[in-house]
């Protein structure tokens, strides 16, 4: 599994969101340097799976992951993965 974005309240929300960790928020860098982590990843030939957790994001990611999972408490997020190429998980939030 490839974490690309933290969970809410994550003292560091993420390599696609913060990518220097300086609280700077440079989201073009972000998106760039996952995306050149899962190319690596899928080189290697590993299969690879994140969590998404926004509408935005999963059409920078979606060629490079073999899975996905969404928070299934979203219906925007289930609306979004019903129309993606790769198997996807409804997960509920921890009690």
């Amino acid at each position: 599994r490839v974490q690309l974005m933290a969970e809410a309240g994550a003292s560091w929300p993420g390599i696609v969101k913060d990518p220097t960790s300086d609280g700077a928020f440079h989201i073009n860098k972000g998106l760039r340097l996952a995306r050149e982590l899962l190319l690596q990843v899928n080189q290697l030939g590993l299969p690879t799976a994140s969590d998404f957790m926004d509408t935005v994001t999963p059409q920078y990611f979606a060629d490079l992951l073999s899975f996905a999972s969404v928070n299934a408490q979203s219906e925007m997020l289930r609306e979004l993965v019903s129309g993606l190429s790769m198997p996807v998980g409804l997960r509920s939030p921890p009690a």
